[in-house]
């Protein structure tokens, strides 16, 4: 989608969440895709974390087995080589001796998923180029009208 829209020679801006929002900060980083404003909704810093604790005890049965399953309606066959890759593509790594494009986050401090104080660990290394607005009772999916409301009111500010 990037490649395609850098055809038109306009402006693009990202919007991601979660498990999105940590795919394209390992996209940003790699391909040095430039965007003109970077805002991020609960983004998984340490998504192998999140992976394990999602896991919690069945955890040391997904690497004996080589693979676990995982998913709501549709389930997914979800191999151990992709914690490794998790693993391999720690965000706080990567971005420890490159420079950072100026982003904005948006986060709940209740966020049951993505910790809060990942992301807060990771703005604090980034201080200059990041900023956090934390949405007070906002849990991961921000899932009431209200909190999604203030998302979008503090993403439509920025853009």
């Amino acid at each position: 989608v990037y490649k395609y829209s850098k055809k038109f020679n306009v402006p693009i801006s990202l919007f991601a969440t979660s498990f999105g929002a940590y795919i394209n900060l390992i996209n940003i980083a790699i391909n040095n895709n430039e965007f003109q404003e970077i805002v991020l909704r609960s983004p998984a810093i340490e998504m192998a974390k999140i992976l394990k604790e999602v896991l919690k005890e069945s955890f040391s049965k997904y690497k004996e087995n080589g693979y676990t399953i995982l998913g709501f309606e549709r389930k997914m066959k979800i191999p151990y080589s992709f914690y490794e890759e998790l693993l391999n593509n720690n965000i706080n790594k990567i971005y420890n001796n490159i420079e950072i494009p100026k982003m904005y986050i948006v986060q709940g401090n209740k966020d049951e998923v993505a910790m809060i104080e990942d992301t807060i660990k990771f703005v604090e290394n980034h201080k200059n180029q990041i900023e956090l607005n934390i949405i007070d009772n906002g849990d991961h999916r921000m899932k009431s009208p209200e909190l999604r409301k203030k998302v979008m009111k503090y993403a439509n500010r920025i853009y």
